[in-house]
C-alpha cells in the first residue's frame, strides 16, 4: 500500500520500527506513517468524489488535459465487477478497490490519520465498568423512569465522546461493547429492582394489612397519589359494635384471661368485616367501628353492612354462650347500623394521619348501637339502610329520637336477632304497631290491649314490655324519646 508514496518521492528504502507488542509505524521517505501491531492502516473513508476517477480510454484517447493528471500520483485500477475488486465502505456505497489505496495515499500525504491509542482498550474498560456500576446502582434504587432517563444519558455521552474522538482529534474509540454492557446491567437491575419492589410491596401490604383494612391497603398501594392529608364526600354505611359489661368482667376477672379472649373475639369478628369487604374505621377497647363504600365505592354498601352486622350477631351470640358455658361472665355484643353521606380520607397532621370517616351519620350508628341496651335489642338498624337492603325480615321499634337530636329516626331491629322463643309472632307484633303510628289507622286503645295481650303471653319479648310501659305512661304515638345515649 505505501509504494505509490515511497515511488513518488523517490525513496528506495522502508523503515518498519516495532516493539515487543508490534509494529509501532512505518517510515516512508519523509512520511511517519502509525499503523496498529499487525502494521494495517485505519482507512478515514470520505464521501464518493467523482472528480478523482478518470476513465482508460480517455487516457488512451488523450481526451484528458495533461495538466489534470501531471504533478498526482495516479493509481490504475479496475472498476468492473466481473474482476472482483469491488468493496463496500461504511459510507455505505460500494467503490474500487483501488480507491481504498487512493485513500491511504491521502492519509498518508496530509498526515491525518485515524488511530486507535495504545490506551483505549483500557478506557473502554474503564468506561465500560464505571457506567455499569453507576447505571446499576441508579437502577437498583430509582424508579424505572429515572433509570431509564439515566441510560440514555450515557448513552448518549458515550456517543458524544466517540463522537469527538472520531471527528475532532482522529481516535477509534469503539462504544458497542460498553454501551451494550450498560444496557444488559440495566435490564437485569431494573429487573431485579421490580421483584423487590413488589415483593417488598407485597410484605408492606400483608404487614400493613395487619393494623389497617386490607382493601384500605391494597386502595392505597394501587394509588399511593390518594395518600394525602384530605377527605371527600361519599355515602357511605357504618357498622358499630360495643361489647356488654366488658369493664366490670376485666375488673372481676384475670386481666392476662380477657384479654386472650378479647383477642379471639376481635379477629373473627374482622375475619367477618373483611369477608363482607368491609374498612375497619377503628378500634375502641372492645368496640369495633367498620364502614362500607370507602375507599373503593360500593352500590351495596347497604346490604353489605346489614349482612356483616347479621353474621357479626350470630358470631358474637354464640361466642358468648360457649364463655358462659364455661365460667367466664361475657355479656352480649350490642350492634347499631346506620348509612348516609360523611367525609372520607386522612385526617391529623403532617407527621401522623389516620384514614376514617366523619360526619353526623357515624355518631348516628354508634347511638344506634348505644340504645340497643334500653330497648332489650341487640341489633338496631335505620331505615335509611334498609332502603338499599332486600330479603331481611324485621321488626319495627318505632320512631326514635336520639339525645341531642332534632329529627326521629325510624328504627328497626332484624327479626333474626330475636329470641324467636321468646318474641311475639310478626303479625301480631305488627298489627298493634300499625294502631301506635300517627294517621289514619291511629288507635291508642286498641294498640295498648294488644301490646297488653302479647306482654302477657310473651312476657320476655323486650319490645312488647317497651311499649306497654310507654303507653301505660300515656305514650301518644310511636315516636320514642331516648333521654339517655
Amino acid at each position: 500500500m505505501p509504494r505509490p508514496c515511497g515511488f513518488a518521492q523517490g525513496a528506495r528504502n522502508y523503515l518498519v520500527r516495532s516493539e515487543a507488542t508490534g509494529i509501532q509505524d512505518v517510515r516512508i521517505g519523509n512520511y511517519t506513517v502509525p499503523t496498529n501491531t499487525q502494521g494495517e492502516v485505519w482507512l478515514h473513508y470520505t464521501q464518493e468524489q467523482p472528480q478523482r476517477l478518470v476513465p482508460a480510454h480517455a487516457v488512451i484517447h488523450r481526451q484528458v488535459a495533461l495538466d489534470q493528471l501531471q504533478g498526482h500520483i495516479v493509481l490504475v485500477g479496475s472498476s468492473a465487477a466481473g474482476l472482483m475488486d469491488v468493496r463496500a465502505n461504511p459510507m455505505g456505497y460500494t467503490m474500487p478497490g483501488v480507491l481504498a489505496h487512493a485513500q491511504a495515499l491521502e492519509q498518508m500525504l496530509l498526515e491525518q490519520y485515524l488511530q486507535r491509542p495504545p490506551w483505549a482498550a483500557a478506557l473502554e474498560l474503564v468506561v465500560l465498568a464505571l457506567g455499569c456500576l453507576g447505571l446499576g446502582a441508579v437502577a437498583l434504587t430509582a424508579s424505572a423512569r429515572r433509570g431509564a432517563m439515566a441510560l440514555l444519558a450515557l448513552l448518549a455521552l458515550l456517543g458524544a465522546g466517540v463522537w469527538y474522538a472520531f471527528v475532532v482529534r482522529g481516535w477509534l474509540l469503539d462504544a458497542s461493547n460498553p454501551a451494550v454492557a450498560m444496557v444488559l446491567v440495566f435490564g437485569l437491575a431494573s429487573g431485579f429492582h421490580h421483584w423487590s419492589t413488589e415483593r417488598q410491596q407485597r410484605w408492606l401490604r400483608t404487614a400493613f394489612s395487619r393494623y389497617v383494612s386490607p382493601n384500605r391497603v391494597a386502595h392505597l398501594v394501587a394509588h399511593p397519589d390518594q395518600l394525602h392529608l384530605g377527605g371527600q364526600r361519599q355515602v357511605c354505611s357504618f357498622v358499630f359494635t360495643d361489647l356488654q359489661g366488658f369493664t366490670a368482667m376485666m375488673e372481676a376477672s384475670d386481666p392476662a384471661q380477657v384479654v386472650s379472649l378479647l383477642n379471639d373475639y376481635m379477629e373473627a369478628m374482622l375475619v367477618i368485616v373483611f369477608k363482607h369487604e368491609g374498612t375497619l374505621d377503628r378500634f375502641v377497647g372492645d368496640a369495633v367501628a367498620v364502614l362500607f363504600s370507602a375507599p373503593v365505592p360500593q352500590e351495596d354498601h347497604r346490604q353489605r353492612a346489614l349482612d356483616c352486622a347479621l353474621e357479626m350477631d350470630a358470631f358474637a351470640t354464640a361466642y358468648a354462650r360457649r364463655q358462659q358455658a364455661v365460667g367466664v361472665n361475657w355479656g352480649q355484643t350490642r350492634i347499631g347500623v346506620h348509612c348516609g353521606e360523611v367525609l372520607v380520607g386522612n385526617f391529623g397532621g403532617k407527621t401522623l394521619f389516620d384514614y376514617r370517616a366523619l360526619g353526623d351519620p357515624i355518631n348516628t350508628a354508634a347511638r344506634l348501637e348505644s340504645v340497643n341496651k334500653h330497648l332489650g335489642t341487640r341489633v338496631c338498624v335505620s331505615q335509611a339502610v334498609l332502603d338499599g337492603c332486600v330479603g331481611v325480615a324485621v321488626r319495627e321499634v318505632g320512631r326514635l329520637l336520639l339525645k341531642g337530636k332534632s329529627q326521629p329516626l325510624q328504627v328497626f331491629t332484624p327479626i333474626a336477632t330475636l329470641d324467636a322463643d321468646a318474641c311475639a309472632p310478626s303479625a301480631d307484633y305488627d298489627a298493634a304497631m300499625l294502631k301506635l303510628r300517627p294517621g289514619s289507622t291511629q288507635d291508642l286503645q286498641g294498640a295498648r290491649v294488644l301490646f297488653e295481650q302479647l306482654a302477657l303471653q310473651y312476657p320476655k319479648d323486650p319490645l312488647v314490655t317497651l311499649h306497654v310501659q310507654r303507653l301505660q305512661q300515656d305514650a301518644a304515638d310511636d315516636l320514642i324519646v331516648m333521654a339517655d345515649k
